[in-house]
């Protein structure tokens, strides 16, 4: 209290050499003068002696709220988006805040954000970790949004092309046990199938996949079984004919384009491992192929890596 008495008393004191100056210059311009105000509540104010402007004094409060200003203290920190202020506050706020999980501070706009909030089921996903409903073209394409972020879990986005085909998913008639269908398994389940050697050939395809930097997997049965969803299927394949039309007919390829079976890291039994069965308008999630004697792990089958963001 004692600080802020004397910042009143010294801006009081500041206005005394400007009373002076307009008794000693030419000039009687009140508003040069420092006179800015029409009125200042309270009759708070030293009046211009030569017009109706005022030079009001500020109470406490206004000091104080001033002050913090200057010094960086201009955020509430409250909403649904914070967990509260960071440090100590300062007439009531703060320089940063905390987020709620789910929430990043984002230091150009001053705000907890959710920094994936464009990226919805069909949204195109670039290198930078943005996404956009829109092709880029100066930008580098990773994939489609196929299951989105939470605060509980990751999203991942599958390319939007198939990046490799396989003859077979692995060893037939060999149960792995790698059998999590949870999404959150996707590279889990691959290493697991890496490290049992290189004869499980859709783990190693999808985790050789090159693109933007980024650890890639083979999807497990949560992932692709999203992509069963009609609504889904459709938005993801006609996001696949937007970026064909404007990067070209080989920069993409429909789900069901040029194999009728994509890969699962999820296993299921000895004879048949999770797969997305894809027809021309649809597809479903199936573990055996009848055609093969059930050993769906014979089954040749394209491959669509997966990362997570």
């Amino acid at each position: 209290m004692k600080n802020i008495n004397f910042l009143l008393l010294g801006t009081y004191l500041s206005l005394v050499p400007h009373l002076s100056q307009a008794q000693c210059v030419a000039t009687q311009d009140c508003t040069t003068l420092g006179y800015t105000e029409n009125s200042c509540s309270g009759g708070s104010g030293i009046k211009c002696p030569f017009g109706n402007k005022w030079a009001c004094l500020k109470n406490e409060s206004e000091y104080k709220q001033q002050f913090c200003e200057e010094y960086g203290f201009l955020h509430t920190c409250s909403g649904t988006e914070y967990a509260g202020g960071i440090g100590k506050a300062c007439n009531g706020k703060y320089t940063t805040c905390n987020c709620l999980q789910g929430y990043e501070w984002n230091e150009l706009t001053k705000e907890c954000k959710n920094p994936y909030a464009d990226c919805t089921f069909g949204a195109m996903y670039y290198a930078d970790n943005t996404c956009s409903n829109e092709y880029i073209a100066d930008k580098q394409l990773l994939g489609i949004v196929v299951y989105e972020k939470s605060p509980e879990e990751n999203g991942w986005v599958m390319t939007h092309k198939n990046v490799a085909h396989v003859d077979r998913w692995g060893e037939a008639a060999v149960y792995t046990k790698i059998s999590d269908t949870a999404a959150s398994a996707s590279c889990t389940n691959t290493a697991k199938l890496i490290a049992l050697g290189g004869q499980y050939k859709a783990a190693v395809a999808a985790s050789n996949y090159d693109g933007g930097n980024r650890r890639w997997c083979l999807p497990s049965y949560g992932v692709l079984n999203n992509l069963t969803e009609q609504t889904n299927f459709d938005k993801f394949n006609n996001v696949v004919k937007e970026i064909k039309s404007k990067a070209g007919a080989d920069a993409a390829t429909l789900l069901g384009e040029d194999y009728d079976v994509i890969w699962s890291s999820s296993d299921y039994s000895t004879y048949g491992t999770w797969y997305l069965s894809v027809g021309t308008k649809s597809a479903s999630m199936y573990h055996y192929y009848s055609t093969y004697n059930g050993l769906s792990k014979n089954r040749s089958g394209a491959i669509r890596a997966v990362t997570a963001f």
